[in-house]
């Protein structure tokens, strides 16, 4: 990133592909998650643009569950889908999406677009509108990298939504799962893309992005490189872990960690560490 930026760039969210959205927000929301109702993502002339979407909204950054609606090969991310579901978005917050595009070098980067998606629910009725742009994609990346500016911020977020049965809170971050010569590589382009370099991991405000072989077996990766081991902080872990194990998901503790692997059905396996009652 151009050290003339002036602008912080955080982790906005992070978007998983599913192949069925009814699905999948059925299963985080029996983990205790609040989900914002299922809406199509418009671009900038107001057409559908080939995909809707579930969001988890957190009093830091977010989970959008998405999964893609129009024909087969019409949308960017079907070509991600066709590899494995998962986290295949990474999308970066800043406060002016074409300032911060002007800024970046070293990534080759879409144009400025502009993009909305409705939002109703009870006591908001409106449009999220937002602007972004993109790094040039390839399936054997890690992840899509978007820059976000939520142009009606004051929509996305109210108590309706933040409020989970689960108490999840803040989303601390994930880890890209790599072969260790790949490393230096794959930091350096979340580097490029805004973040701070820490060791084999870079930081973006307060979420931290682990990058590496991790403890996750070779054999278990779907893909070279991919994302997992998505990480948040939540409340009620005994609850969390009953309902996982109905769900049939493979559940333990590594410390005071709950780690809920949904591998197998989302690509991700989920890491809940505890946090007491907010004042």
């Amino acid at each position: 990133m151009n050290q003339q930026r002036d602008q912080e760039v955080t982790l906005d969210h992070v978007g998983l592909l599913v192949p069925n959205l009814e699905k999948a927000a059925g299963d985080f929301a029996a983990l205790g998650f609040t989900l914002t109702p299922r809406a199509a993502h418009l671009n900038g002339e107001g057409e559908p643009a080939g995909s809707e979407q579930c969001s988890i909204m957190l009093r830091e950054g977010y989970i959008e569950l998405q999964e893609i609606t129009g024909p087969r090969g019409s949308h960017l991310m079907s070509r991600a889908q066709e590899k494995h579901f998962g986290l295949h978005i990474v999308a970066f917050g800043v406060t002016d999406a074409r300032d911060c595009a002007r800024a970046i070098t070293g990534l080759p980067l879409s144009d400025v677009m502009d993009w909305a998606r409705p939002v109703v629910r009870s006591g908001v009725d409106g449009i999220a509108r937002f602007s972004f742009f993109v790094a040039d994609y390839d399936p054997a990346d890690e992840a899509l990298l978007c820059w976000t500016q939520h142009l009606t911020p004051e929509i996305m977020r109210d108590d309706a939504v933040l409020n989970h049965k689960n108490g999840a809170d803040i989303m601390r971050g994930f880890h890209i799962f790599c072969p260790e010569e790949a490393t230096a590589a794959m930091s350096k382009r979340m580097v490029l893309a805004g973040g701070v370099s820490c060791g084999n991991a870079v930081n973006l405000g307060h979420a931290h992005i682990g990058i590496g072989p991790g403890d996750l077996p070779r054999e278990k990766w779907p893909a070279v490189p991919f994302c997992s081991d998505l990480h948040l902080t939540a409340m009620n872990l005994k609850e969390i872990e009953r309902a996982a194990r109905d769900r049939d998901f493979s559940v333990d503790f590594l410390g005071d960690t709950l780690r809920i692997d949904m591998m197998d059905a989302y690509g991700i396996r989920l890491l809940l560490d505890p946090i007491g009652p907010r004042t």
